[in-house]
């Protein structure tokens, strides 16, 4: 569907943005990267799709460093929070960068607003893959089954 609107409307940020997170979800990652290079051309607010796009780039390990902190320099240009600005100290490490999350979960002040809450969750996702012993800033995942914890 939204295939067919970025045929009628192509440039359309808010299309792009969609169609982005659909090839995200869908395992598409080289569409999901073609449409966002595409959408460094259009007009609008590219914050959403620069932010799908660090994630879907974090959770590579052989990520490009340098392709890394293009963009999250790009994002810091927006996001003020202040674990997100000492995430780009630690690109390179990324149990630095999950200390660095379990930090901001437990302290507001520098976790920022409910949106960065998203925000870390959708990083820490991003840095873990699905063999990882990694607990979670949250401490809800259960990682010997890969299932929320039952409260």
């Amino acid at each position: 569907m939204v295939e067919q609107l970025k045929t009628i409307e192509p440039l359309a940020m808010f299309i792009s943005r969609d169609l982005q997170y659909d090839y995200t979800a869908a395992r598409r990652i080289d569409d999901a990267e073609a449409e966002y290079q595409r959408s460094l051309s259009l007009e609008g607010n590219d914050e959403q799709p620069t932010v799908l796009a660090f994630h879907r780039m974090l959770a590579r390990p052989d990520a490009d460093p340098k392709a890394l902190r293009d963009l999250h320099g790009r994002l810091a240009k927006t996001l003020d929070w202040p674990f997100f600005l000492d995430l780009g100290g630690v690109l390179n490490d990324r149990d630095a960068m999950l200390a660095i999350l379990r930090e901001a979960a437990k302290d507001p002040a520098y976790g920022g607003d409910r949106r960065a809450i998203v925000f870390q969750m959708e990083t820490a996702d991003a840095l873990v893959t699905p063999t990882s012993p990694w607990m979670p800033c949250c401490g809800t995942w259960n990682p010997s089954t890969g299932s929320p914890k039952a409260a």
